[in-house]
């Protein structure tokens, strides 16, 4: 049944795969456009069309200039083929993570099979995962490089594969910076050397192929605008936007709260640094399914898309259920609250449901998934931490 699920799933998502590249509008026609004005010398961080209907900030493309730079060779194709040839990455990536987080439930959970079903399902048909395709989003890619990190560790692979993956994860997107310093702070030199040598070289061969420019641009004047911009399109479900449309809350109080929020994840990794120290695969998950939903209350724009990090909670949360049975009914609940308002399409019911539940579930579902992961960080690593396992040997 579970591979019956995983052939339906993948051939769902590839179904729609020709009108998308053909037809519609889609992001990577920002990022293809980026790519492109990197090579001719152009600003890849200004376009009028954008400035004229954005308020705060002048642009389409809001990455990293390294993944503009990555792009490039896909610059020497036709747009369509082009296009194609990214929209078949995206594909792979949501089969990467679909067996990554299969790969880790084994791992965790190895008598939970009931759970494979769920896991596939939601993969493949939730929302976050139609609209990551549908607009040929790389926030797919982002996540199977940060669950290659963690299966790394995990698995004890090389500390080069972990380092390497998450590295490329912020060079693509920033959002991952936070979880790279607060493993440096537990694994030291095992994490750092890879982090700063993978990183070195990318930047050394950008800056020698396309200067040091568009670096300077996305540093002092692009980044400090996406610590607070939160842009009003329907898909952007962060609470920062839903602070500002119903609790009217500023931008200062705002921005206490986001702080508060990551320094609480910070607190807790260096609460688990004993059983991190020695890759405890539990303390491990838990600690990156907080860090996820936590990633998606601080940033002030989060797409509905970006929704698909809540993928790895939501299956411990099922893995621990399926582990405590009739002890967990609490938790059962919970997780299923999670499930639903991860499933919810957004303004199905937005006659019947008042606004602010309608207009933001994935808010709701990373609001839960945060707080049932920062309460089990307290206790589920209380024992790992006063009696940590074996060190590798």
């Amino acid at each position: 049944m579970s591979w019956t699920i995983w052939l339906i799933g993948a051939g769902w998502i590839m179904w729609d795969l020709p009108y998308i590249v053909l037809v519609l509008p889609n992001d990577f026609d920002y990022y293809l456009k980026a790519a492109i004005d990197l090579a001719s010398g152009q600003n890849i961080y200004y376009d009028w069309m954008a400035e004229s209907v954005r308020e705060g900030i002048g642009s389409w493309y809001l990455y990293p200039p390294y993944f503009a730079a990555a792009l490039y060779p896909l610059t020497f194709f036709g747009q369509i083929i082009a296009e194609v040839i990214f929209a078949v990455l995206v594909i792979l990536s949501i089969l990467g993570v679909d067996y990554g987080l299969i790969r880790l439930r084994r791992r965790i959970f190895p008598d939970a099979h009931r759970i494979d079903l769920l896991v596939h399902s939601l993969v493949f048909f939730a929302m976050p995962t139609r609209l990551l395709v549908g607009s040929l989003q790389v926030e797919g890619l982002l996540f199977l490089l940060f669950l290659i990190a963690l299966i790394s560790m995990i698995e004890r692979w090389s500390a080069w594969t972990s380092g390497a993956a998450i590295t490329l994860g912020v060079l693509i997107k920033i959002w991952p910076t936070p979880y790279i310093a607060s493993m440096y702070g537990v694994l030291r030199w095992r994490m750092i050397y890879p982090v700063i040598i993978v990183s070195g070289i990318i930047i050394a061969l950008f800056t020698l192929l396309f200067g040091a420019k568009p670096q300077w641009i996305f540093i002092f004047d692009i980044f400090p605008v996406l610590m607070s911009y939160a842009d009003a399109y329907k898909d952007n479900q962060s609470l920062t936007l839903f602070a500002q449309q119903h609790l009217f809350l500023s931008e200062n109080i705002m921005r206490l709260v986001r702080w508060s929020i990551l320094a609480s994840y910070l607190y807790m990794t260096y609460r688990s640094r004993k059983a991190l120290q020695h890759y405890d695969s539990s303390a491990i998950v838990i600690n990156a399914s907080l860090f996820l939903s936590a990633s998606l209350l601080i940033t002030p724009t989060a797409w509905t898309a970006s929704h698909i990090r809540l993928l790895l909670p939501i299956m411990l949360l099922c893995g621990l259920c399926s582990e405590r049975g009739r002890q967990s009914t609490w938790l059962s609940w919970v997780t299923l609250s999670a499930i639903v308002f991860y499933i919810y399409p957004q303004e199905l019911l937005k006659k019947y449901l008042p606004i602010w539940i309608d207009r933001f579930p994935m808010l709701y579902a990373a609001g839960i998934l945060y707080i049932i992961f920062l309460t089990l960080s307290f206790y589920r690593t209380k024992n790992i931490c006063d009696n940590p396992p074996s060190p590798k040997q």
